[in-house]
């Protein structure tokens, strides 16, 4: 489960800051992280639990360094790593939810 949760959380920062055009390098290094998760799902059914848990320690310590993988790519210039919206900016949709009453 936790191996899940890990590539889940590695596949979303992925995808959100679009590393395959902006950062290469470091979509390739996400791709190798998937790939222990999936490494550690398989050995952790061959009954291999030690060498699954230093896979997920790995990957957890990896994980940790988020934050501030996304703080150097948004000082490099991707505005998507931002998490307050710049001045100024207006929101993505005027229309108005439909679960927003009032």
């Amino acid at each position: 489960m936790m191996a899940a949760t890990m590539a889940a959380l590695i596949q979303f920062s992925r995808i959100f800051l679009n590393t395959r055009q902006h950062t290469p390098r470091l979509d390739r290094f996400y791709k190798i992280m998937l790939l222990l998760c999936a490494a550690s799902v398989v050995l952790l059914l061959i009954d291999q639990k030690v060498i699954t848990g230093y896979t997920l320690k790995i990957i957890g310590f990896s994980v940790l360094l988020f934050p501030f993988i996304s703080a150097w790519i948004w000082y490099s210039g991707e505005q998507r790593a931002r998490f307050i919206p710049s001045p100024g900016s207006s929101p993505p949709s005027s229309s108005p939810s439909p679960w927003h009453a009032g």
